[in-house]
């Protein structure tokens, strides 16, 4: 009995021990993920042309602009949205979805809010009208130091969590709340968010 029950510790101090290393991975990758989320919508924020066309307002002018650039960084480095707002919190253009445009997205962006009242960049998880997605989010000014609006890069969770599986051998799943799902994610196919993807009042999604 005190063999077996020694042993039983043991094994569950292994196990701890091994989820906190796998936590402390996925931490780390998340954080990195941010990191360069943030980094690209810095860069974009200070390219002159992004700062002439939004304060023209040429949405037709900024898609083009930028149209290789978000479809080469999607099929590389897992961006799955790209979107400039304009003050307070309006949408401009999504990259990933141009034909949506002028929503507001006070009630449910706050990062985005924050961005454009505080004019500092921001970078976080968030759930976007096209799902969840790590953000980095840049306040843009124009040539005269004026604040215009910001622009911000999401990365889907999908290639991340595939790369730690392929890296450290992990299964991982993202888990969100269906009602957030529901009620922010309005682009997202209802077919990703039926019964064989809940669990509790959770989807995998």
């Amino acid at each position: 009995m005190f063999q077996a029950g020694c042993f039983s510790g043991m094994t569950d101090t292994v196990e701890a021990d091994q989820f906190r290393v796998m936590g402390a991975i996925v931490q780390t990758a998340i954080s990195d993920a941010e990191n360069k989320a943030l980094a690209r919508a810095e860069l974009l924020a200070d390219l002159p042309t992004v700062q002439k066309l939004l304060v023209a307002g040429d949405r037709t002018g900024l898609e083009a602009e930028l149209a290789k650039m978000f479809a080469n960084q999607k099929a590389r480095h897992g961006v799955d949205q790209a979107q400039f707002h304009i003050l307070p919190a309006t949408s401009f253009l999504r990259l990933h979805d141009p034909a949506t445009f002028g929503d507001d997205l006070s009630v449910f962006r706050p990062m985005v809010v924050a961005v454009n009242r505080d004019r500092v960049p921001l970078k976080g998880a968030a759930v976007a009208c096209s799902g969840p997605a790590i953000f980095g989010v840049a306040p843009v000014f124009d040539s005269g130091g004026k604040h215009i609006g910001n622009v911000e890069i999401g990365i889907d969770y999908g290639p991340l969590l595939a790369g730690l599986k392929t890296a450290y051998g992990i299964d991982l799943a993202l888990f969100v709340e269906e009602q957030s799902l529901k009620q922010y994610a309005q682009g997202v196919d209802p077919e990703r968010m039926g019964e064989q993807n809940r669990v509790g009042r959770y989807i995998r999604f």
